[in-house]
């Protein structure tokens, strides 16, 4: 039995029709309008196209294609000229950073070790000014009322000094030098000076390259 279809909807689309056929029974089918040659559901004049119940599935040719179009060259391109621009200022703002952040665990550690100092010199004076003073169970020598350079890592947090690990520092007899420094170690330092008579060690921070 042959069936028929409102003629509607640009062509190639797919619509549904459950309304007609040839003696105006009712089906529902999804069928796709050819190019020519639509035919009218003999049982239904236009004056009753409401009355039938179809929706497009698919759209025509042109705005397919626009939906299914990818980038140009040229969009492409202003993406990775404007990645590019991204990566030349965060990347030197990234080093530069890292750089400030070791500046400032040299400086914390320079006031860390001047605190730590002062508070042996004040305990070595409540004890009578012996050779040796005991901090948290730990014997500290002591040479003119102070720690020792020798012993200097002892009155600070024994987590600040841990070899190798970046961010921490290297101990060696009185000079701590920061991980990760690898441009000029050396300019990127605490030292720390065993006290000579009457006066207080002296404690040096070097944070001329911390790169």
């Amino acid at each position: 039995m042959p069936k028929w279809i409102l003629p509607s909807l640009n062509s190639k689309a797919l619509v549904d029709c459950d309304y007609c056929d040839a003696e105006g029974a009712a089906f529902d089918k999804q069928f796709t309008l050819p190019q020519t040659g639509f035919q009218v559901c003999p049982a239904l004049p236009f004056v009753h196209m409401q009355k039938f119940n179809w929706r497009t599935v698919m759209i025509s040719y042109g705005r397919s294609g626009a939906a299914q179009r990818g980038f140009t060259l040229i969009e492409l391109v202003v993406v990775i000229v404007i990645l590019g621009i991204l990566a030349a200022f965060a990347v030197p703002r990234f080093m530069g950073l890292e750089t400030q952040a070791r500046v400032s665990s040299v400086r914390a550690l320079e006031g860390t070790l001047r605190s730590a100092s002062a508070m042996a010199h004040g305990v070595w004076l409540a004890s009578g000014s012996p050779a040796n003073i005991a901090i948290d169970g730990t014997n500290i020598p002591m040479t003119n009322g102070y720690p020792t350079a020798a012993a200097s890592q002892n009155i600070i947090d024994p987590s600040i000094v841990q070899a190798v690990t970046p961010g921490k520092f290297t101990f060696n007899n009185g000079q701590f030098r920061i991980n990760g420094a690898t441009a000029a170690p050396a300019q990127c330092q605490v030292v720390y000076t065993t006290a000579v008579p009457n006066r207080p060690p002296v404690i040096t921070a070097t944070v001329t390259n911390c790169n």
